[in-house]
């Protein structure tokens, strides 16, 4: 028997309303992160979590903008070698030889939108001794594992700061870069960190928000690139001029410093940043438990370095 077309069409949106839910429920959503290119920005929908903007004619700088939250501000502001009596960068008085402020640079930038992600490329070349420094901001919307992150679709953004020809200068220790984030006003904020993650070899910074953490993690060990092409992992060092134990409604503002050597081509950091949800008190005690290894490791470091100091002047 034919149904007329009028009862066909009832019975093919009765059986639809059925069937949504199991459509909801086993087909996998794809596209959800957006990448929009505007005159002097890209912006990157990821979802309806956070919308990511990427300046084109600033340094290393973006805004991650979400509801009850505000706008967060993170910048790779400066780049500077550095001579220390120790290893790693320990004052700011020691911040010498080559400088570049990258606010200040003139960047090259392109932007992407693929079916499961969006990524954004700047790029500086041309600077002393032909070196260049890249930087990639990259939304997914599918779990992955990047460089020893795990990716949370629509809730993790990585980034990559790549500097590649460094020449140091004669005489300098190192290499330190420096990093801001902070929450623009009006919101209050507070910062915490860097502290240690142990468990996964990262440092950690937090923007604490009234409803929502902003949270920047990168690994201890950064990779480099010889000469010889070989990759190799390498221990970094941040540096802070605060107090990273207590809370305050200031910017998180410190330097990660390598060390110098003369057979590296390329330097190559690594970011996580994740908004998400103020933490349960279990959570913050774990965190306040970091920082007090963090500071151990660091007033330890002082020591050592303290001691090697006046090993120094005896030998002399």
């Amino acid at each position: 028997m034919i149904l007329p077309k009028k009862n066909m069409l009832l019975g093919l949106s009765i059986l639809l309303l059925f069937l949504s839910p199991f459509f909801q429920l086993f087909t996998p959503v794809f596209g959800q992160v957006n990448l929009v290119e505007e005159e002097d920005l890209f912006r990157i929908y990821s979802g309806e979590n956070y919308n990511i903007i990427i300046p084109k004619n600033k340094g290393p700088e973006i805004s991650f903008e979400k509801t009850n939250f505000g706008e967060l501000k993170l910048k790779f502001s400066y780049l500077s070698e550095y001579f220390s009596p120790s290893t790693y960068l320990s004052s700011m008085e020691h911040l010498t030889g080559k400088a570049y402020n990258l606010n200040y640079l003139l960047w090259e930038a392109f932007g992407v939108s693929e079916p499961t992600r969006a990524y954004v490329n700047m790029s500086r070349g041309a600077l002393d001794h032909n070196a260049s420094l890249t930087f990639s901001i990259v939304s997914l919307d599918t779990n992955k594992s990047i460089n020893g992150y795990k990716i949370t679709p629509l809730e993790s953004t990585f980034l990559e700061l790549t500097l590649t020809n460094w020449t140091f200068s004669a005489g300098t220790n190192g290499l330190a870069f420096r990093i801001v984030t902070f929450l623009e006003e009006p919101n209050y904020y507070e910062r915490l960190g860097p502290f240690v993650d142990i468990e996964n070899d990262q440092y950690v910074v937090q923007i604490l928000g009234a409803q929502y953490i902003f949270e920047l993690r990168f690994n201890q060990f950064l990779t480099i690139l010889t000469d010889k092409q070989k990759e190799e992992s390498y221990f970094s060092m941040f540096f802070v001029n605060y107090n990273i134990a207590t809370k305050e409604h200031a910017p998180a503002d410190f330097w990660v410093s390598i060390p110098s050597r003369g057979d590296i081509r390329k330097i190559i950091l690594t970011f996580v940043c994740t908004i998400i949800p103020q933490q349960t008190a279990s959570t913050n005690g774990f965190t306040m438990i970091a920082i007090i290894i963090s500071l151990a490791t660091m007033l330890y470091s002082k020591k050592w370095l303290n001691q090697r100091r006046k090993r120094g002047v005896r030998n002399e």
